[in-house]
């Protein structure tokens, strides 16, 4: 969708395609490996886009989607205020359950589902949540240079347990055509 992007990605192949993904020319069984960051989202119909994807993989290509978690800790923490709602630009909304519903309804299968928790999402929730409540000098602090530094410190050291108990803020899977 990104033809600035795309430009980035032309030093490394010409095998691009700008525009609708239902729309690409890609042929049935043309690579190894799809990867959608961040896509799934941002579409009308999560499920055709996942089936079109796995239609391009090649016999024992593997398919690698990773959405925001709207099933893990920082989505019932900060409730609205979650970074990874960015209403109205997604969509659509996944857990780990129906992400893979999505892959099952377009005729794939999860192979594994690793979970992430970056400091910056939660940053990002807390200033929400800050000004949502009423307390712009507070989420100002959260957002100052020393503030983030420390919440950000705070939350290297503990968000791999969050990632361990398979509650992060993203969710990354490997699928396969079924």
């Amino acid at each position: 969708m990104d033809e600035a992007a795309a430009q980035k990605a032309r030093r490394f192949t010409d095998e691009l395609y700008v525009g609708d993904v239902l729309r690409a020319p890609f042929a049935a069984a043309s690579f190894d490996v799809v990867t959608a960051f961040h896509v799934l989202e941002h579409v009308v119909d999560p499920v055709s886009v996942v089936r079109r994807m796995l239609d391009w993989l090649a016999p024992g290509g593997l398919l690698i989607v990773e959405v925001p978690n709207a099933g893990g800790l920082g989505a019932a923490l900060f409730g609205r205020a979650w970074s990874g709602l960015e209403l109205p630009r997604h969509l659509s909304h996944f857990t780990p359950e129906t992400l893979e519903r999505t892959v099952r309804k377009a005729g794939g299968r999860v192979l594994w589902c690793r979970h992430r928790a970056q400091p910056r999402y939660y940053l990002w929730s807390l200033s929400n949540f800050l000004r949502d409540h009423g307390s712009p000098a507070l989420a100002g602090l959260a957002e100052s240079r020393a503030g983030r530094g420390a919440l950000k410190l705070l939350l290297e050291s503990t968000l791999p347990l969050v990632s361990r108990a398979g509650r992060g803020e993203v969710i990354r899977i490997g699928a396969v055509r079924a």
